[in-house]
């Protein structure tokens, strides 16, 4: 996920932007920073922000979405619907990604999700 907005360390905060930092953490929001290894990790949660010598920034809310596939047992299913069609499936998304995992319906059909490794 992109974040559009540049990342400062403490250091280089305006007391407006520590503020919202502050009241934002102490609300509940999940802090993160820019560690060494170029990726944004959890924040212990006592170390004080002070002394992060690292990008600090508030964890981005997930992008919800949705993927919606057409077609029938006979054949393949697509993005776009034709009128040979017979099922429908519908997927929520999170931040692009599709939810790994198994589902079993009330009838006890089970749908199971994997994630391909390339």
């Amino acid at each position: 996920m992109s974040d559009p907005k540049p990342h400062k360390t403490w250091a280089q905060m305006t007391k407006e932007e520590k503020r919202e930092i502050s009241f934002r953490a102490m609300s509940g929001e999940k802090v993160q920073l820019y560690t060494q290894g170029y990726v944004w990790g959890g924040w212990d949660g006592e170390t004080p922000f002070c002394e992060i010598p690292f990008p600090i920034r508030i964890r981005p809310k997930p992008k919800r979405g949705k993927v919606i596939l057409y077609g029938s047992l006979s054949g393949a299913y697509f993005n776009s619907v034709s009128e040979l069609d017979t099922h429908r499936i519908t997927f929520d998304t999170l931040d692009g990604k599709l939810p790994v995992g198994t589902y079993i319906n009330e009838n006890g059909d089970i749908v199971k999700i994997d994630e391909m490794k390339r």
